[in-house]
């Protein structure tokens, strides 16, 4: 989905959800609360969140070739005219089961860019020439989680969950360069692909708060690939707040980093890549 579609989604839902809050008090109860994925009586139910989101983060990267060159990458926060000239595709979301103090959940992130740019003339001043970087990124990162903590911190109802998984990433990039001719006809064209995937283990916390009715506070934080894969380590953080518009309907708002390292053999194009991204994030949940 292009992303100002979807930016055209979410507000679109914002403006369904605070209409329904505001002529439909008594469908508007709380969709998050503490008492996710148990019965009134106590016991144990089924309880999901599924909740589509936008994140448009800064990028810090280091990649290191088999050759022994080394690239940096520091990209500040693209703007939306920078993304509709890039992006190709996009989705990203996650997914929340509950039953009582278990969990189990899934997050997905695609990215699809590509990028051309001409050259000028060749050495020759007689051919023009241009090239064509396209790159396609997912992470998939599925987890279990149990709640080791359900009580109050002062007066506010709180929530603390134990959770642990794995991330799988994998990127494949194309790098095109194109010779033409006088009359545009194409004289040749030099095409470099590399695809790296790896994966790694992963550890972390998530703290929720429930301060008012319809509102909830979470911080996550994680450590991720834990010296497995050539020695590789990683780290992820966030802090979101989620508005219950309806029984089923939240908006979501946010700030999310991650941190992750790769390693490859002697012999892979790529050796090493370490990335940081970081920025905001929007998004709707569901609940159900």
């Amino acid at each position: 989905m292009p992303f100002a579609a979807l930016v055209r989604s979410t507000l679109c839902a914002f403006v369904l959800g605070t209409c329904l809050a505001a002529f439909a008090p008594k469908v508007a109860s709380a969709g998050v609360s503490p008492d996710d994925g148990y019965a009134p009586d106590g016991s144990y139910q089924w309880h999901f969140e599924l909740a589509p989101y936008a994140w448009v983060p800064a990028t810090s990267a280091s990649i290191r070739l088999g050759n022994g060159a080394t690239a940096n990458i520091n990209a500040g926060m693209p703007t939306l005219s920078q993304l509709r000239n890039v992006l190709t595709g996009v989705f990203m979301g996650f997914g929340i089961v509950r039953y009582g103090p278990w969990s189990a959940q899934l997050n997905i992130d695609f990215v699809s860019a590509s990028q051309t740019k001409g050259l000028g003339p060749g050495p020759l001043g007689i051919v023009s020439r241009t090239i064509d970087l396209s790159t396609t990124l997912w992470r998939v990162a599925p987890g279990f989680g149990y709640e080791v903590y359900r009580g109050a911190l002062g007066p506010v109802p709180a929530t603390l969950d134990a959770q642990a998984g794995f991330s799988y990433f994998t990127d494949s990039s194309t790098l095109d360069l194109t010779n033409f001719g006088p009359r545009g006809s194409t004289i040749s064209t030099n095409s470099l692909s590399a695809t790296t995937d790896f994966v790694q283990p992963w550890l972390g916390v998530r703290a929720s708060f429930y301060p008012w009715p319809r509102w909830r506070f979470q911080l996550q934080a994680m450590v991720q690939g834990l010296g497995v894969d050539n020695g590789s380590w990683g780290w992820g953080a966030g802090v979101f707040a989620s508005w219950a518009a309806t029984r089923w309907l939240n908006l979501i708002a946010g700030f999310n980093a991650i941190n992750s390292q790769g390693r490859n053999g002697s012999g892979a194009v790529i050796r090493t890549i370490n990335f940081t991204e970081y920025g905001p994030l929007a998004g709707l949940s569901f609940t159900f």
